[in-house]
C-alpha cells in the first residue's frame, strides 16, 4: 500500500471534512463508481463503510468469514433494500 496515493489520502481524510486533491483519473473512476451505484439501485457501493467491522481488511485480518445474516443486514442498510 502506498500511503501517498490518492486513495490512501482520501481514506486518511475520510469523515473529517478535509478536501483531498486527486488526479483526474481518480475523479473518473469515482464517477464511474457512482454511476454503477445509481444503475444498480445501490447494490454496488464503492465504499466499505457499511461493512466496517464485518470483514477484517486491516492489520487484524484473521481469515474469518462473517455470519451471512450480518452481511445481509449491512448490505440492506447500505442500499436501503431488504
Amino acid at each position: 500500500m502506498d500511503a501517498d496515493s490518492d486513495v490512501s489520502r482520501i481514506n486518511t481524510a475520510a469523515g473529517d471534512g478535509t478536501p483531498v486533491t486527486v488526479s483526474e483519473e481518480v475523479i473518473m473512476v469515482l464517477g464511474r463508481a457512482a454511476e454503477g451505484s445509481r444503475i444498480s439501485g445501490g447494490a454496488f457501493d464503492v465504499t466499505v463503510g457499511a461493512f466496517s467491522g464485518v470483514w477484517k481488511f486491516d492489520e487484524d485480518r484473521d481469515g474469518s468469514v462473517p455470519d451471512p445474516a450480518l452481511v445481509a443486514e449491512r448490505r440492506s442498510s447500505s442500499t436501503g433494500t431488504t
